[in-house]
């Protein structure tokens, strides 16, 4: 009875003249005959018709079955214009969630929890919306009130609330679809914060990467030098591997060159031992790295290994014999200015040997020194 009068409560109609359930539940449009058939022991007038789909209709029309349901609600069918919640009939906790359910089948809804959480029950009756506000707030739950279109409305916002409501009415497959989405939205939310915090991040260390190459540009261009040189260490045995010499050294202080992707690593044809980052001063030079020619034809240049004018540093393993230079760097520089040189140790300083034209910065010991 507790759950008929609750959809009654919050039909689309209920009056002396008419009772009228509109739903797009087919579950809820087979249900209702049953309900009214136990609870009032009377029929609807109207049902749908079998097979439609959309908006189905169930209507009672007869007065003296509406003044019989009006009677069995604790109603009389003469004062329509003010119902209110028969507490009489919700004297047990399973009475209110009754109520609470029918209520909830006949005037509710609940948006999809994936877009947002919204939960709502809508009446025309005033006094019976504020009676269910009243009685939820009994329940431990709290919802708003407000006024729509000539009906009132509670409604709940928070996904908890909505969960503790479908569950209390008995709907824990739904409840559970309320908190699956929420857990997955809530996981996407946090990925997209930790993703958005690792690209500021990265975005954070490529700008300080280009701040720290910026200013030893700016200190070899101040020193009237064309290209800048870091020697970063050296392995026993001759590779082509520039990613295992550069994993096998200590950790370079120098962001801007773990940054130096693999197309702009340079390696000796034989392999090497040493390695060097080295870069063009003006990004529009040009900088050419050859095959050290052969001793034979001294005029004539070696292989060309890279060729870019883009002013971007790179990575260069060469020198497989000690004190055997095999690489020829060269700088084409736009004023007309050129400048080759092979980059090697100095057997005794063990710090590349000092070319004119180039700017040295291996032995700061961090970046800031540089600056």
């Amino acid at each position: 009875m507790a759950e008929l009068m609750g959809t009654l409560l919050y039909a689309n109609t209920f009056t002396a003249d008419c009772i009228r359930i509109v739903t797009e539940s087919a579950e809820f449009a087979r249900r209702l005959p049953y309900l009214l058939r136990k609870a009032a022991a009377t029929k609807f007038d109207v049902l749908p018709e079998a097979g439609v789909a959309g908006k189905l209709t169930l209507c009672v029309t007869d007065p003296a079955k509406i003044a019989h349901i009006f009677a069995r609600c604790g109603f009389s069918a003469e004062t329509s214009v003010s119902l209110h919640v028969n507490l009489g009939l919700l004297e047990n906790d399973c009475c209110r969630r009754a109520f609470l359910r029918g209520a909830f089948l006949a005037g509710g809804s609940v948006t999809d929890p994936e877009k947002r959480y919204h939960l709502e029950l809508s009446t025309t009756h005033l006094k019976v919306s504020r009676e269910t506000e009243l009685l939820l707030d009994e329940l431990a739950l709290k919802p708003k009130a407000t006024e729509r279109k000539g009906s009132s409305v509670l409604y709940f916002k928070q996904s908890e609330a909505i969960e503790d409501f479908l569950t209390l009415i008995g709907a824990p497959v739904s409840a559970m679809a309320v908190m699956s989405a929420k857990i997955e939205k809530d996981w996407r939310n946090d990925a997209n914060r930790k993703t958005n915090c690792d690209a500021a991040n990265v975005d954070k260390a490529v700008a300080a990467a280009q701040e720290q190459l910026a200013a030893l540009r700016q200190l070899a261009g101040e020193n009237g030098e064309l290209a800048g040189v870091l020697y970063l260490g050296s392995v026993p045995e001759r590779t082509t591997d520039v990613h295992a010499v550069l994993d096998s050294l200590q950790e370079q202080p120098w962001q801007f060159v773990a940054d130096i992707p693999a197309d702009r690593w340079v390696a000796a044809p034989g392999g090497g031992r040493e390695l060097y980052c080295i870069f063009a001063v003006r990004r529009e030079d040009t900088l050419f790295v050859y095959e050290k020619q052969d001793p034979q034809y001294p005029h004539q240049t070696g292989r060309e290994l890279y060729c870019k004018q883009d002013g971007q540093p790179i990575l260069l393993l060469c020198n497989g014999t000690p004190d055997t230079p095999d690489i020829t760097a060269v700088v084409y520089c736009a004023t007309g200015r050129t400048l080759d040189w092979n980059p090697q140790l100095s057997a005794e300083t063990g710090s590349p040997v000092p070319v004119e034209g180039v700017d040295d910065f291996s032995q700061h010991p961090t970046p800031g020194a540089a600056s």
